[in-house]
């Protein structure tokens, strides 16, 4: 049997234990025990109980495995008991089917788990296609000696060939028992030593290797565990370590973050001796969401003390190499990769840089920033830094209430090119900013898109943001308006996204923005290209208005038909439900009756319970009647830290079924390097923001959960859009919806996603409270998946909190 078909029934059968309360985790040693052939034991010695099989067999293996195994059905006990005979005779007559490489059904299974534990898991499973590609990368060869700090899952270990010397190291004693099992499903763990030990604590000082290659911690910071340690981080310690502890000839290969690659202090004094020591061979940077426990772009850097290239560093852009998948990660494309890194020749996506260009780029090893050239090669443009000049801007505190100027007051409008200062806020700015007293353009340096505004004339007590840049122009060679235009165009906004440094808010500094390169004809033809710019864009908002008002009335219309056909149902029902009661009172005519008489025989229901029905289906029609006459009305807004606000509204929030709430958030995408993380504020009511997670909840319960066991509503917190959104990814373990019921039906009021005696107004009630608060409110489905059903609500987070 394919893999495709035993992992099917393989799921099927996990499902059918959901019920037992087993934690699924013990799936791995019993999959290790079939392998052993324990399963074999148990069905020919007709055993009723399978863990004194399992206790009996133990001591017939060599010693490692049996240390290994004994641990785990220690720790596993209580679980290996609610398997029934039954359960371990299914389980064998699936696994026996199964003829390829055991492994595979173990990796599977371990990317299971993955998918249920989510972000907030300990040692992700690496892909695949990430640990081929950086093995490739470190061309290892027969004989050589690799060591593997940061483990994790081994996921180098298990790829690679017999006769190299593997040293492994981690720390997490539940990854580490997890890498143990998977060395044992690829029958290597006599074959490589893999230690629990710290490597940070334990590096091997004294020993010198062929290769070094690790996906260590992503973003995280060395505490004051290791006074000694002088590194921020632990990518930057794995760097340093590896450089002393390569061979004459040998390689390291790391995944790191973004941040590695651009921040100051002494990270960058880091980068700066890799560079003069010529220690570089490669960078490339990989796509986002490649990982199971984070959506950062991550990238490889390559680090060689014998490279081919001397004096060259080889950038390579893989940033858009991916398949997309049916999950919640991407598919990194290895082959593609692979062939650009090994080509020879400069790309479109591939480059070789000088260390004297590096140096020139202050040592700042951001991939996209070798690859500006790709945009402005098809134009004569002239660089910002000819045009632009620095403001006499005077830095300025205050603690009193004055108008304050930040990122969202710059002008949004397409066809606005002022700014008008009226309608700013007055607030304390203790954090300080800056005020001019000339005609400026002010230009956002965080986030990707320049904002580019015109200020003239302003109140003389406005103090504008750290987070905008003031200049004067030089009207002589660009028009104003023109300029303002030109800056908004998306070959402009391509530059800025390539210059920026930061993953969560990414920032744009003065020396970088002064390089972006704009076309810049002849003073009249900026003149004629304004106004023609000006006819475009006016056309273009007024198509879109057209259409928005013409979606506003489809949607209407469509709210008010679906109602309509729900309450006429409703009111159907109630019809038949009176006549019957009328029936039942004409044949009990003269006789007494009691609420606990039988109504129907055939239905099995008394008199109350259809009564209860006739109250139901009324005060359900009532509801959406209400509802289409009533929409919400906008609140009171408050902020909140949608983190903490989260919290605490699924301490309140419970449903008709019992489940647990599983809250993960991806704290890597929230990092702003230095130790400070974003404070995703957002402004909401807190009563409609309760309503909207009761709406999920009620519908995980009444059409996803069918038992009250092994229940979960998994919540996945992750910044998204350079930090203005925040993302919250809701999910249920539950059925899947009806295989023809889409998000569109799902937002129209009173559609079903099962049949079921609700109002059917619960994705409409979403999708409204989160667009009364510039949300966005979008449904994943996937039959496939342990979490079939996911809502995804975005939010803006509050620009004023990222100063």
């Amino acid at each position: 049997m394919d893999s495709k078909r035993i992992g099917e029934k393989f799921w099927s059968f996990i499902s059918s234990i959901r019920d037992t309360g087993i934690d699924y985790q013990v799936l791995l040693i019993i999959l290790i025990l079939y392998k052993k052939d324990v399963f074999k034991k148990f069905i020919n010695s007709n055993s009723q109980s399978f863990i004194d099989t399992v206790d009996k067999s133990i001591d017939d293996f060599s010693g490692l495995e049996r240390d290994v195994l004994y641990e785990g059905v220690r720790f596993f006990e209580n679980d290996l008991q609610k398997l029934t005979p039954g359960h371990i005779y299914d389980l064998n007559h699936i696994l026996r089917e199964y003829n390829e490489d055991f492994y595979i059904i173990f990796d599977e299974l371990l990317f299971k788990l993955e998918e249920i534990m989510g972000k907030s898991s300990g040692g992700y499973i690496q892909p695949e296609e990430l640990t081929h590609l950086m093995l490739n990368l470190a061309n290892i060869k027969s004989g050589d000696k690799v060591y593997n700090p940061f483990a994790g899952l081994v996921s180098f270990g298990v790829k690679l060939e017999e006769d190299i010397s593997y040293f492994a190291q981690e720390i997490n004693e539940q990854t580490y028992y997890k890498g143990q099992l998977r060395l044992m499903a690829y029958n290597k763990l006599n074959e490589v030593e893999f230690s629990r030990q710290d490597s940070i604590e334990y590096w091997p000082e004294h020993f010198k290797f062929d290769s070094i290659i690790s996906s260590p911690p992503i973003a995280s910071r060395i505490r004051n565990k290791y006074p000694e340690v002088e590194s921020r981080t632990i990518e930057e310690y794995f760097i340093k370590k590896s450089v002393d502890s390569l061979n004459p000839s040998g390689k390291a290969i790391a995944l790191v973050s973004n941040g590695v690659l651009f921040r100051s202090g002494q990270e960058n004094e880091l980068r700066e001796w890799l560079i003069e020591e010529d220690m570089i061979e490669a960078i490339i940077s990989l796509p986002k969401n490649l990982l199971t426990n984070t959506s950062i772009q991550t990238n490889i850097i390559v680090l060689s003390k014998k490279k081919d290239k001397k004096g060259l560093v080889k950038f390579l852009d893989a940033s858009s190499f991916f398949d997309e998948t049916k999950g919640r990660t991407n598919k990194l494309n290895v082959g593609q990769v692979t062939s650009i890194y090994q080509s020879p020749n400069n790309s479109e996506n591939s480059r070789f840089v000088s260390c004297s260009e590096i140096k020139a780029n202050d040592y700042d090893l951001s991939v996209s920033r070798y690859f500006v050239e790709n945009i402005t090669k098809e134009f004569e443009g002239v660089e910002l830094g000819e045009i632009l000049y620095k403001a006499n801007a005077e830095k300025v505190k205050s603690e009193d209430k004055v108008p304050y100027m930040k990122i969202g007051d710059l002008n949004d409008n397409e066809m606005g090119v002022y700014s008008d200062t009226n309608e700013i806020e007055k607030s304390v700015v203790k954090r300080g900013g800056f005020s001019v007293n000339e005609t400026v353009l002010l230009l956002a340096i965080r986030f990707k898109n320049l904002k580019p505004t015109i200020l003239d004339g302003s109140p003389a007590d406005l103090i504008i943001s750290n987070d905008i840049k003031a200049f004067t122009v030089d009207t002589n060679k660009v028009d104003l308006g023109y300029l303002v235009f030109e800056l908004r165009k998306d070959y402009v906004q391509e530059q800025v996204v390539k210059y920026q440094s930061g993953t969560t808010m990414p920032y744009l500094s003065v020396n970088d923005l002064f390089k972006i390169k704009i076309k810049l004809p002849s003073k009249d033809q900026q003149r004629q290209d304004l106004l023609d710019a000006i006819n475009d864009r006016a056309k273009n908002e007024l198509n879109k208005y057209s259409k928005e008002l013409s979606e506003m009335r489809t949607e209407m219309f469509r709210d008010f038909s679906s109602t309509r056909h729900s309450v006429k149902q409703y009111l159907n029902s109630i019809r038949g439900g009176v006549n019957g009661l009328q029936k039942f009172i004409s044949k009990n005519d003269g006789q007494k009756i009691s609420l606990t008489d039988v109504y129907s025989k055939n239905l099995g229901k008394t008199l109350a319970e259809h009564l209860e029905r006739l109250i139901d289906d009324t005060a359900a029609a009532s509801k959406l009647l209400d509802k289409l006459e009533t929409p919400f009305l906008s609140r009171s807004k408050e902020e909140f830290n949608i983190l903490d606000l989260t919290k605490h509204v699924i301490k309140k929030i419970h449903g008709s079924k019992e489940f647990e709430y599983k809250f993960n958030i991806d704290k890597e995408s929230f990092s702003q390097g230095d130790d400070e993380e974003l404070k995703p504020i957002i402004e909401i009511n807190k009563d409609d923001y309760i309503k909207l997670i009761q709406n999920i909840v009620d519908n995980a319960c009444h059409h996803g959960f069918s038992s009250d066991s092994n229940n979960i509503i998994r919540i996945e917190a992750t910044s998204i859009n350079d930090g203005k959104d925040v993302l919250l990814e809701i999910s249920n373990n539950g059925k899947p919806f009806n295989a023809k019921f889409t998000e569109e039906r799902l937002k129209i009021r009173g559609e079903k996603s099962v049949s079921s005696n609700s109002t059917g107004t619960g994705g409409a009630d979403i999708d409204q409270i989160t667009k009364m608060y510039d949300g966005v409110f979008t449904v994943s489905l996937d039959s496939d998946s342990e979490f079939p059903v996911t809502y995804k609500l975005q939010f803006p987070i509050k620009f004023e909190d990222l100063d």
